[in-house]
């Protein structure tokens, strides 16, 4: 998550936040300004924001200098006046990532039905094809597995992506989402949520 602040008067303030209103649930392109010991500035043009540990990617190195993708989650209007909220380690920046790299994605072909991330580490996507004989797990991967590794070239190679295919039925779609382990069965126990 970063924390934007704002230059200049509250006028101005207000005038860069309806900038950036209607830019939330998107990523945008800073540049790092500043690296400090627990939080790293980032420049977006008018504004300059702030990404504390939570908001940063384990692992991840960020130099003075360097452009990096931050998705805008929110606009936070207490405290010290508006700030913009954004992540590198969210579900929907990788969901934005993959959007940005599967077009199938915007025809409605295939879709991404769950994400489940801890950022740094690994990254379960349960996606699914709403047209018969579409493979939705290869349509992710892409050739040579050159759209996953697209998006895995933005958020680290630290970070593990696993793409299953999503089941309308809790015992299918839990044994697929513990691959790569093999699931010799799952029982399901719907009044207590639990399997």
């Amino acid at each position: 998550m970063i924390l934007l602040t704002f230059r200049g008067c509250k006028l101005e303030r207000e005038v860069v936040l309806a900038e950036f209103e209607d830019k939330i649930g998107t990523v945008v392109i800073g540049t790092v300004q500043r690296v400090e010991p627990r939080v790293v500035r980032i420049e977006l043009g008018k504004a300059v924001g702030i990404m504390p540990p939570g908001g940063q990617i384990p692992g991840e190195y960020y130099g003075v200098g360097r452009r990096i993708k931050v998705y805008i989650k929110d606009i936070e209007r207490e405290g010290r006046g508006p700030q913009l909220i954004l992540s590198r380690g969210n579900e929907e920046f990788v969901r934005f990532l993959f959007n940005q790299e599967v077009p199938e994605m915007e025809t409605g072909a295939v879709e991404i039905k769950a994400i489940a991330r801890e950022a740094g580490r690994r990254t379960k996507l349960a996606v699914s094809s709403a047209l018969p004989g579409v493979d939705p797990v290869g349509t992710f991967v892409g050739g040579h597995g050159a759209r996953v590794q697209a998006v895995m070239n933005e958020i680290g190679e630290q970070e593990k992506i696993d793409i299953i295919p999503y089941e309308e039925d809790a015992a299918g779609f839990i044994a697929n989402a513990m691959s790569p382990a093999e699931v010799l069965s799952v029982t399901v126990n719907e009044e207590e949520k639990r399997a």
